[in-house]
């Protein structure tokens, strides 16, 4: 499995393989409060989906936002399909 996640238009992850994944997916668990699908697109080997992600942070981030400031994120997720797996997940912010 790939995963690539794009923050303003630019790369800013790119990694493969399942225990990679989750050690990166992992901490980010709880940061949001709530996430909402607003769209979906669907064909044979593809899904995309809008998202929009709303809560406070649990967390301090690099970058400077810290715990307790409210976001409110657009974003976009797309997976990529071959028979029963997921081949890819990228993720735009």
């Amino acid at each position: 499995m790939r995963f690539a996640h794009h923050a303003r238009d630019e790369p800013a992850v790119a990694i493969q393989g399942r225990d990679a994944f989750r050690a990166l997916a992992e901490p980010s668990r709880g940061l949001f409060h709530e996430q909402r699908a607003n769209g979906w697109q669907f064909d044979t080997d593809r899904a995309i989906v809008d998202i929009d992600d709303r809560g406070t942070l649990t967390q301090n981030l690099d970058g400077g936002s810290t715990t307790h400031t409210m976001l409110e994120l657009k974003a976009r997720s797309e997976s990529g399909f071959a028979g029963d797996c997921i081949v890819f997940l990228a993720a735009y912010s």
